[in-house]
């Protein structure tokens, strides 16, 4: 007897992470920087979530009172999300070629979203949609780290488009497309994959927070960045 298995009872492949003790850290750490980054100045409301997956953030955002539109390329992912919520607005679309309105939001987040598609044109697609002033928030693989390295060495480079960025890479992007930087944050210092339960991750980022890693950024496993879309 032949046993079939349905794609949609498994659990999404970045929802297999989410409830890690590593997820609950990432998620700690991009949720922080993105709450703060939207707390300075103008904030941003109208917010398109690039990558969304199945509403990892896209939620606890529009929980906080923003007006979230969630968008992702995978329709698996689009009715993952749908199974989770059906308050926020869902879009399926290309990153490289967004199915939006020029000047369509206030902010832009894309968390482990650039290493999947080419810098420029993330950036220039990004700029278009943020109205003059809007604010980019996103996160970027650094090739200047030690994890880099390390998978480098094991034989485990990732083979995607924005994975072999440095941190100079991104930040040259960044002003090239009509962006100003606000922030940038180094974080994911810890050794261990997004899949860890172990018990040290606790200590590890503790280790993290108290040394302040974060303004190490250059040679940080992954970078958190802010940009606004000048106004002229």
């Amino acid at each position: 007897m032949s046993v079939t298995t349905d794609p949609e009872s498994e659990p999404l492949y970045w929802d297999q992470f989410r409830d890690t003790t590593v997820g609950r850290y990432l998620f700690r750490r991009e949720y922080a920087f993105i709450s703060r980054v939207l707390g300075q100045g103008t904030r941003a409301r109208t917010i398109l979530d690039l990558g969304c997956r199945s509403g990892r953030l896209t939620v606890p955002l529009r929980n906080a009172g923003h007006h979230v539109v969630g968008m992702d390329l995978s329709p698996v992912a689009l009715r993952a999300f749908r199974r989770r919520s059906r308050r926020i607005p869902l879009v399926q679309g290309d990153t490289l070629n967004l199915p939006l309105a020029d000047g369509s939001f206030d902010g832009v987040v894309a968390i482990q979203t650039l290493e999947f598609v080419e810098v420029s044109a993330f950036m220039r697609q990004c700029g278009r949609v943020l109205r003059p002033g809007g604010l980019l928030i996103f996160d970027a693989l650094n090739r200047r780290s030690y994890k880099w390295h390390l998978k480098n060495r094991v034989g485990r480079k990732l083979s995607l488009p924005s994975a072999d960025l440095d941190y100079g890479d991104v930040l040259r992007a960044i002003v090239d497309h009509e962006l100003e930087i606000l922030a940038v944050s180094g974080y994911n210092w810890l050794p261990f994959t997004r899949h860890s339960n172990s018990r040290l991750v606790g200590a590890a980022a503790l280790v993290e927070s108290t040394l302040r890693l974060d303004r190490y950024y250059q040679i940080s496993p992954k970078i958190l960045v802010a940009a606004r879309r000048r106004r002229s």
